[in-house]
């Protein structure tokens, strides 16, 4: 074979040359990770029609050979105009291929790289072809585990095929991630029981697929990303599917919430199949319909005037300092990621997106700057410290549209808060908003993403030293806010109650998805309305949902005492919990673990923070912070952790450097934690 280049993978092959005696090459179509695509004539049947020959490790093994040819014989029986067809199988000195047809067009990955997202009306109508495609082989049993843009096709005249059906579960090698393995899939558009390795891979999973290339097609972004293949994949199994509306704004409430649904964290959450998503589709107002029911944050300066006397606080001026440094529209768009999920739930937060804006588009004068100064003496708001400060202009307009009954009205809201007042309370406030919560107790001995879809973030030391135990963290309730509430009834934990007698209090961030205002006082469930609304809480279809929600409050009513369930506002969790947590309780905040994480370019910027807190006044606190969280789920890498003490007399650092979580490096990490309680008793 003189006019072979032989590869490592697969055989390459020259134009004019035969294929299996049958075929003649034309040209090369492209390659990647699965193998190499030509473009081929049948001499038998003088037609032209592509040959895919397969990456060598696809069909290493007799097992996964018979595999792959079961899964083409499905693939055959699917005929339909918006998916490939299948043609045959074959062996050409040692090579195996798979000839199909010939889609003679781009991409849809190539479409959304030339020209960026889809207007509405576009991008719907890619959507139902590939949904027509996906339910017809659906239809005949078939799932394809890979759904992405590059396996969708889009010829000239319009029409939208969707490609390798039937050969990506034969896929142990992909691009994206360039790891073997058996999710088959790729990372950024892989549902969540594939990240997790589960067998029972069905339709569901391709709905979860096809919801991310949606939301792609609509904003131009991929809906999860991040530097490595691992901390994508594991982003979903920690976080709530993202909302377009942050980034696509003119989005109807229904549509947006038609991706999430596609999207949701479990699969049994999401439609059941592809005709679900069309009857769904068919049910949506026109595009140009109106506008939709909350519109988030716009990226855009506002047209209206500044509301009287809004325009004069210092924080609109830090506001007006940070844009001519940063530029608007990247901070707009930051505080729209963060309110934009809350801005479904009730009118006071539509209120706040309202007021934010006004802040947004404001600008003020030197005096004020100065009244500013005066407030924060000493200290300087450059970079971190300054964008802390603007996470605290949302706490005050969440303090404005509450009222006085918001634990921070009088020291941020009020017309003119005592300066001592202001400073410890705010500045921690604004610190912990800023980081979106407190640090995070990483307690799980191996960094499992399914571990830490459950874990906990905070275990205040006042109780671990007044109990004289090391500490176990309690797992309560992991809420999604596109999921509404997410009750993890088997993760209910009251032993600690009945063996301590000490309270407990959860914060929790709900969204509730436009069905009742937030309601900041104290849940018992004890009380029938407080448990009624619980249950409305969760969508009449989440039968399971309520199940496992009666069999929690069963749980919480037997413990003795009865804990106290705390559901309040995300931008007010760090303040409440500063407010109500006293020796003697064990206070939770829930946060995740991707989106806490120190990146390396602010570690001095955090430590600095630690001295403000002390500086403010904060009292004995440990706060753990997770560095270097990319390398989650990598067993040959490590989670770095930092740990800071911050007490009365100054802080101490312990640095547990590289921690890889071998049984040698958990002993280490325990001894750091005993030498921690010691520190603060």
């Amino acid at each position: 074979m003189s006019d072979e280049a032989v590869s490592d993978h697969y055989v390459q092959f020259q134009p004019l040359q035969r294929i299996a005696g049958r075929y003649e090459v034309i040209s090369q179509l492209g390659r990647g990770g699965m193998g190499a695509v030509y473009r081929v004539r049948d001499l038998e049947l003088d037609e032209v029609v592509a040959m895919k020959i397969l990456h060598r490790s696809l069909v290493s093994s007799a097992e996964v050979l018979a595999r792959f040819r079961n899964e083409v014989k499905l693939a055959r029986r699917v005929t339909h105009r918006n998916v490939a067809r299948t043609f045959d199988i074959g062996e050409h000195e040692s090579s195996r291929f798979l000839t199909m047809e010939l889609i003679e067009g781009e991409s849809l990955a190539a479409v959304l790289q030339s020209k960026g997202p889809f207007d509405i009306g576009r991008a719907l109508a890619i959507a139902r072809q590939m949904l027509e495609g996906m339910a017809a082989a659906h239809d005949a049993g078939i799932v394809h585990r890979d759904l992405k843009p590059e396996n969708v096709s889009i010829e000239t005249g319009g029409r939208v095929v969707l490609m390798d059906f039937g050969i990506a579960r034969t896929n142990v090698i992909d691009d994206a991630s360039h790891t073997t393995g058996s999710a088959w899939g790729t990372p950024a558009y892989m549902a969540p029981e594939q990240v997790e390795g589960s067998p029972a891979i069905d339709a569901r999973a391709d709905i979860y697929a096809f919801g991310a290339v949606l939301y792609e097609m609509l904003t131009g972004r991929v809906a999860w990303a991040g530097s490595s293949a691992y901390v994508v994949a594991a982003a979903r199994l920690t976080s709530p599917p993202p909302d377009a509306r942050v980034h696509r704004a003119d989005l109807s409430a229904p549509l947006a919430d038609l991706v999430l649904q596609c999207m949701a964290r479990e699969k049994e959450e999401r439609f059941g199949d592809a005709r679900a998503v069309l009857r769904a589709l068919d049910e949506l107002p026109a595009p140009d319909a109106g506008p939709p029911a909350v519109v988030p944050t716009s990226s855009r300066p506002p047209s209206k005037p500044t509301p009287s006397g809004y325009g004069s606080s210092p924080l609109a001026l830090t506001v007006d300092r940070f844009e001519r440094k940063h530029g608007a529209e990247g901070f707009r768009d930051d505080i729209g990621r963060q309110l934009v999920l809350m801005g479904n739930a009730s009118p006071s937060y539509r209120r706040l997106l309202q007021e934010l804006e006004a802040v947004l588009g404001s600008s003020a004068g030197d005096d004020l700057l100065e009244y500013l100064e005066r407030i924060w003496v000493k200290r300087t708001f450059e970079g971190p410290y300054e964008r802390a400060l603007l996470f605290l202009a949302a706490l005050r307009a969440d303090a404005r549209a509450e009222g006085a009954s918001h634990p921070l009205y009088a020291a941020i809201a009020a017309d003119k808060p005592d300066e001592r007042a202001v400073t410890p309370a705010a500045l921690r406030a604004a610190l912990g908003r800023e980081r979106i919560g407190f640090w995070i107790t990483l307690r799980s001995r191996r960094v499992q993403t399914n571990e830490i879809t459950r874990s906990l973030a905070w275990l205040w030391p006042a109780t671990l030293a007044g109990a004289g135990r090391r500490a176990r963290p309690l797992r309560l309730f992991d809420v999604g806010a596109s999921a509404g509430l997410n009750l993890v009834g088997d993760a209910v934990d009251v032993r600690w109650s009945r063996s301590t007698g000490e309270s407990i209090t959860i914060a929790r961030d709900l969204d509730i998805r436009r069905r009742l205002g937030f309601d900041p006082r104290p849940l018992d469930v004890r009380r029938a309305d407080d448990c009624e609304w619980l249950r409305a809480c969760v969508w009449p279809e989440q039968r399971d949902r309520h199940t496992r929600l009666d069999a929690a409050i069963a749980a919480f009513r037997v413990a003795s005492p009865a804990p106290e369930i705390v559901l309040m506002r995300a931008s007010s969790v760090p303040t409440r919990l500063e407010a109500e947590t006293k020796a003697g309780e064990l206070a939770i905040a829930y946060q995740t673990l991707v989106r806490g994480y120190v990146p390396h370019d602010e570690r001095e910027a955090y430590e600095a923070g630690m001295r403000a807190w002390l500086a403010a006044g904060a009292r004995g606190e440990r706060i753990w912070g997770v560095l270097e969280l990319e390398e989650i789920g990598r067993p040959e890498l490590s989670c770095a952790l930092d740990v800071h003490v911050a007490t009365g007399g100054g802080a101490e650092r312990v640095r547990l450097g590289r921690t890889s979580y071998h049984p040698q490096a958990i002993e280490g990490g325990q001894k750091a934690e005993m030498r921690l309680v010691d520190l603060l008793r």
